[in-house]
C-alpha cells in the first residue's frame, strides 16, 4: 500500500515538474527570440519634413527584420501621439514614411516593437 502511494505521488510530482519545466523553457525561446530581433533591428532616419501642421519622417530599416509599424510608439515632446503609416510593414532596406500632427520645434522618439527607442529634434 505504501509503494502503491509512493508510486502514485512520484508520478504526479513528475508530471508536475515536467509542465513548469516546459513553460520555463517555452519563456526562455521567447526571450531569445524577442533579443535577437532587437538586436537585427536597425531604422535610420532618411528625412524629415514638415508639411502645413505634419511631421512627416522618413525611415529606412537597414536591419535584418521585417517589422511590423503598427507596434511602435511614437511620443511627441514626451507624450504619446497618434500616427500614420504609409504601410503596415517595413521590410529590410524598405522606407517608410510617418505621419504624426505637430509643430516645431519639438522632440520625436519612436520606440519599435522590440523595445528599442530611436530619437530625434526638430
Amino acid at each position: 500500500m505504501i509503494l502503491t502511494t509512493l508510486l502514485i505521488c512520484s508520478v504526479y510530482l513528475y508530471s508536475s515538474v515536467d509542465v513548469v519545466s516546459s513553460k520555463f523553457t517555452n519563456a526562455y525561446s521567447q526571450h531569445a527570440e524577442s533579443l535577437q530581433g532587437k538586436m537585427n533591428e536597425n531604422l535610420e532616419l532618411v528625412e524629415i519634413t514638415k508639411l502645413g501642421d505634419d511631421i512627416v519622417l522618413k525611415l529606412s530599416n537597414n536591419g535584418t527584420e521585417t517589422l511590423s509599424c503598427e507596434h511602435w510608439t511614437v511620443m511627441y515632446n514626451g507624450t504619446p501621439k497618434a500616427y500614420i503609416a504609409n504601410q503596415s510593414y517595413v521590410t529590410p532596406l524598405d522606407t517608410v514614411q510617418i505621419s504624426i500632427n505637430g509643430s516645431t520645434p519639438c522632440r520625436i522618439s519612436l520606440i519599435s516593437e522590440y523595445g528599442n527607442k530611436y530619437y530625434y529634434k526638430l
